[in-house]
């Protein structure tokens, strides 16, 4: 429960973010920026608790993984490989992984790494949420200068990509 002052300053947050929201910076945060400003517009407080009755939005449920964005991102940016025990939720087994990440991705509010298995010698997406036990290798990566994220997803549904083009079907 907030206080009438601390509501009346992130009243006042929201109100600076909505003037920013077509800034390219803030476009990353535009969806959330007017969710919060909606409810300030119609007068919704945190106690309100009538208004979800009326009015239902949409909440992003907490995903297992996401403490491990900061230590893939670092990965990310100083070239380094990642090793980990993926858990395959189909199979209920559990492997390592050897990964040299490249892009961590949200899809449908869940977390993902997409990196160079070493194993596998492909591209591989990997759901943050059956990562474990993840650490940072050591040894600096060689940089795959083929990966980019806009071609990599040219012709994808949803996470996972085939890289390949589309192909024409016809019906009858």
């Amino acid at each position: 429960n907030l206080n009438e002052e601390e509501w009346s300053a992130l009243q006042f947050a929201s109100q600076l973010l909505y003037q920013y929201k077509e800034v390219p910076i803030f476009s990353n945060f535009k969806n959330a920026i007017e969710r919060i400003n909606t409810r300030f517009a119609l007068d919704i407080n945190g106690n309100d608790k009538v208004i979800e009755e009326l009015i239902q939005f949409e909440k992003a449920v907490h995903t297992n993984g996401m403490d491990l964005i900061e230590l893939i991102y670092s990965a990310i940016k100083n070239k380094q490989a990642i090793q980990f025990q993926y858990r395959n939720i189909y199979k209920k087994t559990t492997s390592a992984s050897n990964l040299i990440p490249y892009l961590i991705k949200e899809h449908r509010n869940r977390w993902y790494v997409i990196g160079w298995s070493q194993e596998k010698e492909k591209y591989i997406t990997y759901a943050l949420d059956r990562i474990e036990d993840l650490t940072i290798t050591k040894n600096k990566s060689a940089e795959l200068i083929n990966f980019k994220p806009d071609n990599y997803f040219k012709h994808a549904i949803g996470i996972t990509s085939g890289n390949t083009p589309p192909e024409n079907i016809k019906l009858r």
